[in-house]
Order: C-alpha cells, then sequence, then structure tokens
C-alpha cells in the first residue's frame, strides 16, 4: 500500500512540473534593480537574472560608455542563449529605433546551437531591413528599465523575432 500512495504521489509531482515548464511566462516587467533580461524567442520564453561579469557567465549586465551608448547583454546556460543590445544612450526616457550597425545601435542574438561560440553558433543581428526598438522606461542612475524588441538575421538568411523583452538593470 505504501508502494501505490508512493508511485501515485511521484506521478502527481511528475505531472505537476512538465506543466508548470510547458507554462513558463515572462517575469512582469520591473524596475526595482532585479537585474533580469526576459524576452520571447520566435514565442518561446527566455530568462536571464543575476549579475555579469561579461566573460562567460550567466547573467545580466548594462555598461554606459561615454554617456552616450549602452551594451546591455544577458547570457544564461542550460540551454544557452546570448543577447547583446547596443543603443543611443542620454539618460532620458523614451524609444529609440536601432539602426543599421548593430555594433553601435542594434541588437545581437545568439543560441549556440553548435556549441562554437564565440566564433560560430546560431548568430543573428539586426540589419538595414531587420530592426527594432529600445524603450528606456525607467532610470535613476542606479536602475535602467525598459522594454524592448527586434527581428534579427543571420547568415543562412534565417529570421529570429525577439518579442515582449523587458529588462532591469542594477548599478551599471
Amino acid at each position: 500500500m505504501k508502494n501505490i500512495i508512493l508511485i501515485l504521489f511521484s506521478s502527481f509531482l511528475l505531472c505537476t512540473c512538465s506543466k508548470l515548464d510547458n507554462t513558463q511566462e515572462l517575469p512582469p516587467a520591473t524596475h526595482n534593480g532585479a537585474n533580469i533580461l526576459a524576452c520571447k524567442i520566435n514565442g518561446k520564453v527566455f530568462v536571464a537574472s543575476g549579475t555579469s561579469n561579461n566573460v562567460i557567465a550567466t547573467g545580466v549586465i548594462a555598461t554606459i560608455f561615454y554617456d552616450t551608448l549602452i551594451n546591455i547583454f544577458a547570457v544564461t546556460n542550460n540551454p544557452h542563449f546570448e543577447i547583446m543590445i547596443f543603443s543611443k544612450f542620454s539618460a532620458s526616457l523614451g524609444r529609440f529605433q536601432f539602426g543599421t550597425d548593430h555594433f553601435t545601435n542594434g541588437a545581437e542574438y545568439d543560441d549556440d546551437t553548435n556549441g562554437t561560440l564565440p566564433t560560430g553558433g546560431n548568430f543573428f543581428n539586426t540589419d538595414n531591413i531587420h530592426s527594432g526598438y529600445i524603450n528606456y522606461t525607467y532610470y535613476d542612475g542606479k536602475i535602467l528599465a525598459g522594454t524592448f524588441a527586434f527581428d534579427a538575421v543571420n547568415g543562412r538568411d534565417s529570421v529570429v523575432h525577439i518579442t515582449e523583452g523587458r529588462f532591469d538593470i542594477a548599478n551599471h
């Protein structure tokens, strides 16, 4: 009898966990320094959280250069995904369209399906046809938060759709 109860309880737990994994939702958009970047990649939820040192680590980091350019970098493992956003920045709120140069005003995405980072993987970037935006919704000098979305293309002309993006980063 104990074995039957244990089997039934284990089956219930397995069913519950599988259902939770299949219905993962995006975390809410916040501006409290949660150190999170989340979005949907072709409809699937991607969440990176924690702090990163930008050197093969997981987490989120934002770096402001010369008070005019920002780099937001998010990475997670199992599976491995990277999103990097470069944007104009002036410490003011608002929406900014990505330009044609993804290294200074655009976005990149790599899902590293081949396990060959940094020189390979499944690398996508914005260009003059595939673009997007970043919208800064909160900035107080210590916390930066906002939303983003973009389409990006790889060398084989496959397109990835990044939608419903949000970030909340402290101590950038």
